[in-house]
């Protein structure tokens, strides 16, 4: 309990920091779009070997939630994970994102974003979609 709540305090930080005025930007990751690399709505797509799987509708619907409500603070893609659980994950966004409106989407919508951050990870959620139900038990690796 003490190691997640330790590695929950320290994303809190690094986002906070990321997202504070006049600090320094979140380290650049590099976009698909700006590498020239598949995005991962292709299914063939690939990084470090592995194929990135195809969006589903859900995530679809969660990189433009992304886009509209995270991109401003993360940039095109959120590369960081210290939670075991999408639930965890999930759990985390919601109490805490946006910065300037913590908890102002639908639980819907979290979910939404927090599969599309999977799927742009690599993580294969095999077609289903990422609910209450089923985040505890969805890795985030």
């Amino acid at each position: 309990m003490k190691l997640s709540h330790s590695l929950a305090l320290a994303f809190l930080a690094c986002f906070a920091f990321a997202c504070g005025d006049g600090g320094p930007a979140e380290p650049e990751t590099s976009s698909p779009a700006a590498s020239g690399t598949a995005t991962p709505t292709q299914a063939s797509a690939t990084s470090g070997g592995a194929k990135t799987p195809a969006l589903t509708e859900q995530a679809t619907a969660g990189q433009k939630l992304f886009q509209d409500h995270c991109a401003k603070c993360h940039g095109a893609s959120v590369s960081v994970s210290a939670f075991a659980s999408a639930a965890d994950l999930a759990d985390y966004v919601e109490q805490n994102m946006p910065r300037d409106a913590p908890g102002s989407l639908t639980q819907s919508e979290y979910f939404s974003i927090v599969a599309f951050d999977l799927a742009a990870r690599g993580v294969d959620l095999h077609g289903e979609t990422l609910d209450a139900t089923n985040a505890a038990s969805t890795s985030t690796h």
